[in-house]
């Protein structure tokens, strides 16, 4: 177990928003955004945002095939280092390990 980066959005968020969270379990603190930005391809994205007092980057890839789009490499770089990140499904058990309460709002 280890720290957690832990990124939210609406369902369509067309204006490219997200929220981003970095830390531990139970102690995950809410990041400063700098860019937000997705590729044509189907959905990599990068994201910018700082830790602290320290700038970090995460990617999430995609890879589009004739067969459709596919998760690709994820990773978070952050003082020179990379790293891979694992992508987990957000389900109300994690995220409540994490110390996240989360409601869906249906309109």
């Amino acid at each position: 177990e280890g720290e957690y980066l832990l990124v939210t959005r609406l369902e369509y968020d067309w204006q490219g928003d997200a929220v981003v969270h970095y830390g531990m379990p139970g102690e995950l603190k809410k990041c400063t955004m700098i860019s937000f930005m997705r590729a044509s391809d189907g959905g990599s994205t990068w994201i910018r945002f700082m830790i602290d007092s320290v700038e970090a980057e995460a990617f999430f890839g995609v890879k589009l095939d004739s067969t459709g789009i596919h998760e690709g490499k994820t990773w978070l770089e952050m003082n020179g280092d990379t790293v891979s990140i694992e992508k987990v499904t957000p389900e109300a058990q994690t995220l409540k390990e994490l110390g996240i309460e989360c409601s869906h709002e249906i309109r």
